[in-house]
């Protein structure tokens, strides 16, 4: 076998290594770019009076892992996190309990009990699926209190939660839901 050959062979296989470890870092680093920076489920928070879980067929169908979190009153729902990475954005799934039919809901979320600006929770068919609600707020690492805000929630309007996430931003992956 010639000498030169076997030098530009293993070159040529030096280079395909690096550019598939290249392509591999690229691949990571954009999911990376998207994941959550913390995620946690509406009924591990600490619920106010007028709180509940809900974990009957409509939970099992429309929430995650069966159970999300219901508030009738007005009130904070908080949970206190640690996080070593700043977040940009705090996602709530939310939508309007079923008999809420009149009047404007309102959901908010607050950090360390600093509230942000509120949404209004559209008016959906009963039979829609949750929807993610956005704020754009800087999330400092370190020991934060997560609240999730109900107002508007006099008579029969309540608010249905289910999962909370920060994070950095980023555009999630095509392929990501």
């Amino acid at each position: 076998v010639n000498q030169p050959n076997i030098l530009h062979l293993l070159s040529e296989v030096r280079k395909i290594a690096i550019m598939l470890a290249l392509l591999t870092g690229l691949l990571f680093s954009h999911t990376a770019l998207a994941a959550d920076i913390a995620r946690f489920e509406a009924e591990s928070m600490s619920l106010p009076t007028g709180g509940t879980t809900l974990s009957g067929a409509w939970a099992q169908a429309n929430c995650s892992g069966g159970v999300c979190a219901k508030l009738e009153d007005d009130g904070t729902a908080t949970k206190s996190i640690t996080t070593t990475t700043r977040a940009e954005e705090i996602r709530v799934i939310a939508q309007r309990g079923a008999s809420s039919t009149t009047g404007v809901i309102a959901i908010n979320v607050s950090v360390d009990g600093v509230a942000q600006a509120a949404r209004v929770v559209d008016q959906l068919p009963v039979d829609s699926s949750m929807q993610a609600y956005v704020w754009t707020v800087s999330v400092p690492a370190g020991k934060r209190t997560i609240g999730v805000i109900g107002s508007d929630l006099a008579g029969a309007n309540s608010l249905i939660f289910d999962v909370v996430s920060l994070d950095n931003g980023a555009s999630p992956p095509a392929d990501a839901d």
